[in-house]
C-alpha cells in the first residue's frame, strides 16, 4: 500500500486484544438480545420452541 494516499485506520485496528474481545462480546450480546426480541414477536405456530430445526420437526420428517 506504499505510494497511495494515507488510508483511514479501520475501526478497532489499533485496539488491544482485550478491548477487541470486550467490544465483540458487547456486539454479540446486543445481536442476541435483538434476535430474542424478534423471536418473541413471531406467532407461536402452535409450537413451544420457535427455534426448532427441520430435523427436530416431525411434520417435516423425511421418514413419512
Amino acid at each position: 500500500m506504499n505510494g497511495q494516499s494515507p488510508r483511514q485506520p479501520r475501526p478497532g485496528e489499533n485496539e488491544s486484544i482485550e478491548d477487541a474481545a470486550r467490544r465483540l462480546q458487547e456486539e454479540m450480546q446486543t445481536a442476541v438480545r435483538h434476535l430474542r426480541e424478534q423471536v418473541l414477536q413471531w406467532p407461536a405456530l402452535g409450537r413451544p420452541q420457535p427455534d426448532r430445526t427441520h430435523a427436530d420437526d416431525p411434520d417435516r420428517s423425511h421418514d413419512s
